[in-house]
Order: C-alpha cells, then sequence, then structure tokens
C-alpha cells in the first residue's frame, strides 16, 4: 500500500550537512561555498516578496515523491519520531543537500514486521519512476543497527536538479520497526533575461592570464559573426547555483573577454561588457555589464572549448602538461 504520511517540511539552510557524496569529493579537490544575494529585512507596508517559481514546483515535487513511497499495510503514521529508536531517526541518513535551495519532506511510521521485512517490501515496491540510489548501514554507539536505502528520480532541465528518496528502518524497543523517509529535492536557480549582455558587441578583446601574469594575448577579434557566437556562448551559461559543492584543482587562470561596441581600438572604448572565465576550479564566469557586476555564472570548464572552436585558437588554460 502506499503509506499515509503525517510529514514535516523544511528548506535546508546553507550550512546542512553534506550527503556521503560530497564528503568524499570534498575530501579530495576542493570546496566551494556559492553564496545568494542577501534579502533585505522587510519593513513595514513593504510588500512580501514572491516565492521563487522554482522553489514552489521542488515543494510539491517532494511532497510527491514522499507519497510514492510504499509500505507494508499495517504501517502506522507517526507525527513524531518512535520512540525506542535511540535517536537513530532523528536525521536523515543522508542530506539534505548542502544548499539554500533545498527542500526536505519526511514522515515517521510504526511497523510490526522485521527491519529486514520492511525492507525487503519497499525494495518490492519501488516507488514510482525511482532507479536504486544510496544505500547502507550504521551502527552508532547507543543507537540500534539502522538501514537506509534510497531512489533517485531524473533531473528537471532548468527546473529542479536533485530528487531523492531516502528511507531508514530501525529495530525499535519492544519488537517493532521504525521507519523515516525523506523526499529530498533542490530547485534550480535561474539566470534573469535581464543578466544576458544586449546586442551590438562588435570587437572582442581575449587575454588569458595566470597568477596575475598573461600568458596568452590580448587576441583582437573583430569578426562580427565571431563575437555574436561568444556572446551567444556567454548568453547561454546558467546562473551558479548556491550551496556548497567540491570542486577539481584551480590551477590559477582565468581567460577575460572584453565585448566593445566600437570596431577598432580607441572607437566604444568602455567594454560594453565583461566576462571571466575559470576554465579549472570550479568553473565559475564573473560577468559585468555596462559597469555592473551580476551575479556568477557556471559553465567556465565547457566554454574553454566552444570559445576555441568559434575563434579558431588554441585556448591555454593553464594546466601543466602531464
Amino acid at each position: 500500500m502506499l503509506a499515509e504520511v503525517v510529514r514535516r517540511r523544511s528548506v535546508a539552510r546553507s550550512g546542512a550537512v553534506l550527503g556521503l557524496a560530497a564528503v568524499a569529493g570534498a575530501l579530495a579537490g576542493g570546496v566551494a561555498v556559492a553564496g545568494s544575494a542577501p534579502r533585505p529585512a522587510s519593513q513595514p507596508g513593504a510588500a512580501v516578496p514572491l516565492t521563487p517559481r522554482n522553489e514552489i514546483a521542488a515543494r510539491d515535487d517532494a511532497a510527491v515523491l514522499l507519497a510514492r513511497l510504499a509500505l507494508p499495510p499495517d504501517a502506522e503514521p507517526s507525527s513524531v519520531e518512535p520512540a525506542g529508536d535511540g535517536g537513530a531517526l532523528a536525521h536523515p541518513f543522508i542530506g539534505p543537500p548542502a544548499t539554500p535551495n533545498a527542500v526536505d519532506d519526511h514522515g515517521w511510521w510504526r511497523l510490526s514486521e522485521s527491519p529486514a521485512t520492511v525492507l525487503g517490501y519497499i525494495q518490492a515496491h519501488r516507488p514510482h519512476g525511482g532507479h536504486p540510489g544510496t544505500s547502507g548501514a550504521s551502527n552508532r554507539a547507543g543507537s540500534p543497527p539502522l538501514q537506509a536505502i534510497g531512489f533517485t528520480w531524473p533531473a528537471i532541465p532548468r527546473t529542479l536538479s536533485t530528487r531523492m528518496l531516502v528511507v531508514e528502518v530501525v529495530a525499535l524497543a519492544g519488537g517493532s520497526t521504525g521507519v523515516r523517509a525523506d523526499s529530498e529535492v533542490v530547485w534550480i536557480t535561474p539566470r534573469p533575461a535581464s543578466e544576458r549582455i544586449p546586442p551590438g558587441a562588435r570587437r572582442l578583446v581575449l587575454t588569458t592570464r595566470q597568477s596575475g601574469r598573461v600568458i596568452q594575448g590580448p587576441l583582437q577579434i573583430a569578426s562580427r559573426p565571431a563575437v555574436r557566437r561568444v556572446v551567444a556562448l556567454l548568453n547561454a551559461l546558467p546562473a551558479s547555483q548556491p550551496g556548497v559543492r567540491a570542486c577539481p584543482a584551480d590551477w590559477g587562470a582565468r581567460i577575460q573577454l572584453e565585448l566593445y561596441g566600437g570596431a577598432a581600438e580607441g572607437a566604444g572604448s568602455y567594454p560594453l561588457a565583461i566576462a571571466v572565465a575559470d576554465p579549472g576550479g570550479c568553473g565559475e564566469v564573473a560577468l559585468s555589464i555596462g559597469g555592473r557586476r551580476e551575479p556568477p555564472l557556471a559553465g567556465g570548464a565547457t566554454l574553454v572549448p566552444h570559445l576555441s572552436r568559434v575563434l579558431g585558437v588554441s585556448l591555454q588554460t593553464g594546466v601543466p602538461n602531464p
């Protein structure tokens, strides 16, 4: 049967605990913390900001995924953590992801069957559309042994990235079984149309620096088709998402793209836009339009090969030769 859900919903704070996979990545490489713009304090009589559409979609999706959990017919929903679990079901087994864009919807149940029987039932009645995901066990001192299984769903482009359901099962004092399930969904911060480079660029100046030293350029590109394609590449980059994530090594190189309205030096001497791409590390792209700094973009690493093809130049990234 589909479990009746008595749940508690929360939106993760940026200091949330990293998932196991993210922790492993953080130990292997660098860790970046991407923040969202601070929200001004509300004033009396001020308009209440609207909840972003993608956040609403995440809350709705989390409720749907949690409702897809199937438990044995005698499952009794609980509005609080089941007694006798030694605190094992107080928190999710993994996550929520360490981002303010995470939504966690969870519930508890008590059952008469053994933990092994409950796990077998859940595995035999996989949630609709879910694929096997995280699984594991915990044997923390002072708590009964805990087992967990998880399921994942495909991302929804430009709306939701992470979509998963994690189920924990533990033997309770007295012979019954306690269950906790968490649906964890991360919504994508979109890039507003207002943060795109306007038409009018006719010239590009490209300079690559590593630790402040010029290693390539300045290269002057005055081909209108090439400049238009570069602008299109920059305008297609997604917004960098807030939160903590593991990043590969950063060799300190930055590729600066200056876009001018004039076709020659001295004409339109002030750049319409400046983009500075990190080809390694976390791959962020800093963008300024008309002298105004915009929120960071993602995709610096994948931008480099596209730029090389458009400009017909092998761009240097500062990565040492093997």
